[in-house]
């Protein structure tokens, strides 16, 4: 059997199999005749890593059964100058074959010349350009990966991630390849990126005595920020990659989370951009678990070379981990994943600060959001006069607050936040007389907004499609009394709902729609708001809100479509106008219920009183994230 090792002290190469190019039925206009491939090795399988041999992994090409390998070769002496070929494996073993087939009715074919030269990149998915620039190409690997599959290893007491090996970019090359119609063209390749294979060991014991936990992503990235995933182009004559690339975070991301016990562990393997710059001492790995994030830091001034794989070994977990970096612990999210199924922190009356009890929050919205709260409710006011929105007793306008939130999403992975908008008067009247003005002047503030976003919100919306905007919801506390003005106000880029007054004392659910207000009168809402609120309370009230929110936490436990969109609506004031007194009774309540045995599900938003006075809080409704088996569309990268 024919194999090829990848050594971690030597740049890593693979042979592809001897091929025959199939003829098609159909015959396509095309001058020359077709070019054949082949090498004097062979390969099974594609890129799946066999067992380590001597400090080596060999790689095998894929059989029939898992799908055969696709690569594209490149010829600028040719007609056409590239075409994709599928690398089929006959069998696998000693014997094992292989030929090289074009994928189209037409593969490379030779012109004039006596000789030419071929470039071939490893997998064709990976290639980002339609031809080569002299011999350079552009392709990819991505912030996001998949391991193709996890199984455990009893013997070893391993969880082995095995990788997708369409990440591993390969390339090859044959120059001056004489026309005689005798022998194949040799492809002989070779392994570009940076490996990293990582082992978790763990976990001891925390301080609740638990030896186990849900184990969601491993994030790999570089503290100075230095590109490690996305798109540069190679050189297929020698091999050099540019310096280009978009992203400083690779995140292998679990379909479904990883039980990790007390004496097991966990391996994977990351892909990075090639790049023999970038040094060990500017790496760190997060581990996201539902216990908290865990983190090292590499040490040492060594580089991290390209077309090798480097062995990482984390000690064991050590009791609960943290919410690092909570200004952006979205980063740590699987982008594929449905919006309605995350769990957001979020800041009642975030425009309402200030040190004294009185107050729903004692940060302004800035400190807010670097604690790690996404959702934010802010009451505003609408100045008929000045035509402007504003936050209720500031001076701040709307459009103010939302190029702030987008200024602090910046240079952020794969983070978003949701703003909730309410009208806020102390007249009632007043509030049903001007709501559609109200409504009309948010519409001409957000429309083309560049911080909000302007596609419609559905049931299928996940991160990737808003990261990096906001996304707005109005709230109509103005009841069943809509007026036509008010109806007439639409194509509105915001989700919209009217306000049940029974959500105080039981679980409410009414529609959510896109762009304008039909009531409640719509038999088959896109999506669904399923929530409590309630603004002002009495003890006795305060002790029966504590119950409804139990109600409405074993709901979302419970087996749930993704059009429900969950909120537990935990600001408000007592009658006495202490917001710091909802905080204590109604925070606490929900911690409680975070730590209680219980079926893990989607919390939606979880909008509080004190937001900051709450930090570990915070953390257990981010590691809810991590607690169960997240809903994402389907992609062709995902097992």
């Amino acid at each position: 059997m024919y194999k090829f090792k990848i050594y971690f002290a030597a740049a890593a190469a693979l042979l592809l199999a001897a091929c025959s190019d199939e003829s098609s039925n159909e015959v396509v206009p095309a001058t020359g005749t077709d070019v054949t491939f082949s090498t004097s090795l062979g390969v099974n399988s594609r890129t799946y890593y066999g067992e380590e041999e001597n400090s080596a992994f060999p790689i095998y090409w894929n059989t029939e059964e898992k799908g055969y390998d696709k690569i594209k070769i490149f010829s600028n002496d040719c007609n056409p100058s590239v075409a994709e070929y599928e690398v089929r494996i006959t069998e696998k073993g000693e014997s094992a074959s292989e030929d090289v087939v074009k994928t189209g009715e037409i593969g490379l074919r030779w012109g004039d010349s006596e000789t030419a030269d071929f470039y071939a990149v490893y997998p064709s998915s990976a290639v980002r350009s339609e031809t080569m620039t002299g011999t350079s190409v552009t392709v990819a690997i991505p912030p996001t990966q998949y391991p193709a599959s996890v199984r455990y290893d009893e013997s070893k007491s391993m969880h082995i991630c095995e990788p997708d090996m369409s990440y591993a970019i390969m390339y090859a090359k044959a120059e001056e390849v004489k026309n005689d119609g005798t022998n194949g063209v040799q492809l002989s390749f070779t392994a570009l990126p940076t490996v990293l294979d990582v082992t978790i060991n763990g976990p001891t014991a925390n301080t609740t005595g638990a030896k186990s936990i849900n184990v969601g992503s491993v994030t790999v990235e570089t503290t100075n920020r230095k590109p490690i995933v996305g798109e540069f182009t190679v050189d297929l004559k020698d091999g050099a990659c540019s310096e280009s690339g978009v992203g400083y975070q690779a995140t292998v991301q679990f379909n479904d989370p990883i039980t990790l016990e007390e004496g097991q562990s966990i391996n994977l393997k990351v892909f990075l951009r090639p790049d023999d710059t970038i040094l060990s001492q500017n790496v760190r790995v997060t581990v996201g678990t539902d216990d908290g994030q865990h983190r090292k830091t590499l040490v040492g001034d060594g580089a991290l070379k390209k077309g090798q794989i480097h062995k990482l070994i984390l000690p064991k977990i050590q009791s609960e981990g943290e919410l690092l970096e909570p200004d952006r612990w979205m980063a740590m999210l699987d982008p594929s994943v449905y919006i309605s199924e995350l769990s957001l922190p979020g800041a009642w009356s975030a425009n309402d600060f200030g040190s004294t009890s009185s107050y729903n929050q004692s940060q302004d919205y800035t400190a807010q959001y670097n604690a790690g709260i996404r959702a934010f409710l802010f009451e505003t006011q609408y100045g008929r006069n000045a035509r402007n929105i504003t936050l209720r007793g500031k001076s701040e306008t709307l459009s103010t607050v939302l190029t702030n939130l987008a200024d602090l999403m910046k240079d952020k992975e794969k983070e978003y936040v949701v703003v909730m908008l309410t009208d806020w008067t102390e007249d009632y009247s007043i509030l049903r007389d001007h709501n559609p003005e109200w409504i009309a002047a948010i519409k001409t503030l957000i429309t083309n907004n560049g911080a909000v976003y302007q596609g419609e919100i559905t049931p299928e919306t996940t991160i990737d499609d808003v990261k990096g905007k906001i996304i707005i919801k109005i709230n109509d506390n103005i009841g069943s009394g809509l007026t036509s003005e008010y109806n007439s106000v639409t194509e509105i880029p915001a989700i919209l709902s009217l306000y049940d007054e029974n959500a105080g004392s039981q679980v409410a659910t009414i529609p959510l729609i896109w762009g304008e207000n039909k009531g409640y009168d719509n038999n088959n809402p896109t999506m669904e708001w399923i929530y409590i609120e309630k603004g002002t309370y009495g003890n006795s009230e305060l002790r029966t809100y504590r119950t409804l929110m139990e109600t409405l936490f074993n709901r979302t436990c419970q087996s749930h479509d993704i059009k429900e969109w969950f909120l537990f609506g935990l600001g408000g004031k007592m009658n006495g106008g202490s917001a710091t007194t909802v905080a204590n009774s109604l925070n606490t309540k929900m911690e409680e219920l975070l730590e209680s045995e219980h079926e893990e599900g989607p919390l939606g938003l979880v909008m509080m009183n004190r937001a900051n006075d709450y930090p570990d809080l915070i953390k257990a409704i981010v590691n809810n994230n991590n607690a169960f088996t997240l809903k994402k569309r389907p992609s062709t990268n995902n097992n």
